[in-house]
């Protein structure tokens, strides 16, 4: 197609029929069909994929605008962020969000002494929503957090459990419980301000046990408990002044 392209431009000047079959044959002939098939893959040459990284904040795009541009670097290592003047194709930037992306990078435009480049996406690597992981570090973890085992119940004479098995587990990020009883597991939610504690409707698994004494009284003991008091390691579940339940953290 490319032989018959260039036959046909140069044949069309005022050239004698043997000057038109001498040009076909000559090296100029070869090395113009080479230009042209540069041409056509210049756009394949041009074009890279590549991986940036991009800050969930934007920046100045110069030192004298008050225009912000998506902040980006070409690796993590980099001193400082470059801004990015101009829009990634198939991509739309989240405030807040810290995005790793593949890209094909192609020349836009050239100048006497740059070149101008423009993004395609490819695919979004990574998208971290550090506004949302911001807010979960300064949630501030209440005294009970962790895990505790259960060392005596308190009910009209005391029940010390040694074994060790029997434990909840607080977690103040989701304000829920969960643990084990003597034989089975159980789980829950639970509201606390201050030294008040107070757990929500308890459930469990339903696991057949040759006795379930001590967990029918955990559970109804936890049932009770309205504030707490920690001691060292020493945990106090308490209804009013008086000491229901008795742990020690894990």
């Amino acid at each position: 197609m490319a032989r018959f392209f260039l036959n046909s431009l140069f044949c069309a000047f005022p050239f004698s029929k043997t000057s038109c079959l001498h040009l076909k044959s000559s090296n100029l002939m070869k090395k113009l069909r080479i230009l042209f098939t540069a041409i056509a893959l210049l756009p394949l040459i041009t074009m890279a994929q590549k991986t940036v990284y991009i800050s969930s904040k934007k920046i100045p795009c110069s030192n004298a605008s008050e225009q912000l541009c998506i902040a980006y670097k070409n690796n993590l290592s980099d001193a400082g962020w470059k801004p990015w003047p101009r829009m990634i194709e198939g991509f739309t930037y989240q405030p807040g969000h810290a995005y790793i992306l593949e890209v094909n990078e192609e020349a836009v435009a050239a100048g006497a002494t740059t070149t101008a480049y423009g993004w395609a996406l490819v695919k979004i690597v990574s998208d971290i929503n550090e506004d949302s992981a911001a807010i979960k570090k300064t949630v501030k973890k209440l005294p009970v957090d962790g895990e505790w085992y259960f060392t005596k119940i308190y009910s009209g004479k005391t029940t010390t459990l040694k074994n060790r098995k029997e434990f909840i587990r607080f977690d103040t990020e989701k304000m829920a419980v969960n643990g084990k009883l003597s034989c089975n597991g159980f789980f829950g939610e639970f509201t606390s301000k201050g030294s008040t504690l107070k757990l929500g409707a308890i459930g469990s698994t339903m696991m057949a046990c040759d006795n379930l004494d001590t967990e029918n009284l955990l559970k109804k003991t936890l049932e009770l408990v309205d504030n707490y008091t920690i001691k060292g390691n020493t945990l106090l579940l308490k209804k009013g002044k008086q000491t229901v339940l008795q742990l020690i953290r894990k």
